[in-house]
């Protein structure tokens, strides 16, 4: 689907990488950043459980993912500018994704409800949240 749709040429082309990087292409970091959160990882040390995976290797050609030091250090020398520049990818992809699937979107609905539950024991996903009403309190934010 990424390749239909111009995904390399178009980071390539709108992201800033000036530097050189040894184990894999500029591209193939943000591409294996971008499949990690399309696995459903959202931070970078949990790449470390499919650095050898075949399927993720096979795509970015590749033998293994660098450690997640080498990750942050390329993301750490990306110009301030680099978040607004894939910001623009991100844009120009669900642009071409909707034309692709002929999506022609009239309104937009954008629900902004923060309401926080309440949670009582040790349930998975719930943290201290700020309430003033039950301070300290552990909850969950639905979004």
């Amino acid at each position: 689907m990424l390749e239909k749709l111009g995904f390399q040429a178009l980071l390539e082309e709108a992201v800033t990488v000036k530097r050189l990087t040894r184990v894999m292409s500029g591209y193939q970091f943000l591409f294996a950043m971008v499949l990690g959160l399309y696995i459903g990882f959202s931070r970078l040390n949990q790449l470390r459980f499919i650095a050898r995976d075949p399927i993720l290797t096979g795509i970015l050609k590749i033998v293994q993912l660098p450690p997640q030091s080498t990750l942050w250090r390329f993301l750490a020398a990306l110009h301030g500018s680099a978040a607004q520049q894939i910001l623009r990818v991100q844009c120009e992809m669900r642009r071409r994704v909707w034309e692709a699937a002929n999506v022609k979107l009239k309104t937009a609905t954008l629900d902004t409800d923060t309401t926080v539950h309440t949670l009582y024991g040790n349930q998975m996903g719930a943290r201290k949240s700020y309430n003033p009403k039950t301070k300290a309190r552990r909850a969950t934010s639905r979004y």
